[in-house]
């Protein structure tokens, strides 16, 4: 049976680890009543916060340790990620044994009782809590007086805005397009935009205004003003792309005097170099940077962003 809370009820377990913590309690005192101790077994008088341990990965984030230590690190975004979790139902068609034994991305226990489980892969295998926000139908509102009216900054942006959030976020953490994102974080202003999985998650301080799995957005609560700034971040992009594309910048060999004074130095400690391949990276990377150095920084570094390779041999040299 699903555990049934009003919106207001849900968002507060998203921002205070104490209102999770009571509807937890609900629902475990739910289960050890209905299962009446025939397989959960009959529940101790224990405080919940004493025995519920949360992991997220490897790591418990609450809960007590092996050396009986207690940690609480339950966080607004980690909250909100478990929130959002809890509400899905187990997936369909799944084995649970094929994941015995492997790292899971969030798993809440009761002790040692399993009541939440949800694989790496996205996969939930275990949801004894089925957390439901109560539906409450929409209250009709009245027509707006002037249609083309600008939109107040502060408004829900609605689910289509979200959607472009998300693509420029995925950009941000991603922006050469490779098959595996080289960041988990990027910050951008007051946002900070984290992959952890396949859950992406955008927060403004510490609101957590979008989330995401899968790219599929879950959960969320952009704003206009949210959306104006990642639209220029957007457009950003955009015009960095068109630049990209315009006739390279005819080029004149740099006479010797005329490198900079680390590149001299770096052609001159190069060609000591014994070692042919070593000496052959380095030699392919003086030429990236000779290249920016004859065509000047700005369009340097936008042809440096359009060549995955070369920027792997700078990072690397």
């Amino acid at each position: 049976m699903p555990f049934v809370v009003r919106a207001e009820e849900a968002l507060a377990m998203q921002e205070d680890e104490a209102q999770l913590l009571v509807a937890l309690s609900q629902v475990t005192q739910r289960l050890y009543a209905s299962m009446n101790g025939r397989s959960l077994g009959k529940k101790p008088d224990v405080p919940l916060a004493d025995s519920l341990r949360v992991h997220m990965g490897r790591r418990v984030v609450y809960g007590q340790l092996a050396d009986g230590t207690r940690r609480r690190e339950l966080t607004p975004n980690s909250l909100k990620l478990i929130v959002d979790a809890i509400q899905r139902p187990v997936t369909p068609r799944i084995d649970p044994q094929q994941y015995q034994g492997k790292v899971p991305n969030i798993e809440i226990q009761d002790q040692g009782h399993v009541l939440f489980r949800e694989e790496r892969d996205g996969t939930v295998t275990v949801n004894q809590i089925q957390l439901a926000i109560e539906q409450v139908a929409p209250v009709p509102q009245p027509e707006r007086e002037s249609p083309n009216e600008p939109l107040p900054l502060l408004m829900p942006a609605g689910s289509e805005r979200a959607g472009d959030v998300l693509i420029a976020a995925q950009h941000l953490l991603n922006p050469l397009g490779q098959a595996v994102s080289p960041y988990d974080a990027v910050a951008i202003g007051p946002y900070q935009i984290q992959q952890q999985g396949e859950q992406l998650t955008v927060s403004r301080g510490e609101e957590v205004i979008l989330s995401a799995r899968q790219g599929q957005v879950i959960s969320e609560n952009v704003l206009q003003s949210d959306w104006h700034a990642f639209q220029t971040v957007t457009e950003r992009m955009r015009l960095s792309s068109i630049g990209d594309q315009h006739p390279a910048i005819a080029e004149e060999p740099l006479r010797e005097a005329e490198l900079p004074p680390a590149l001299a130095v770096l052609k001159r400690a190069t060609a000591k170099i014994v070692n042919e391949q070593t000496r052959q990276k380095l030699e392919a990377t003086a030429t990236d940077w000779k290249r920016q150095a004859a065509t000047g920084i700005k369009r340097g570094t936008t042809w440096l962003m359009a060549q995955p390779e070369a920027l792997s041999n700078q990072r690397l040299a």
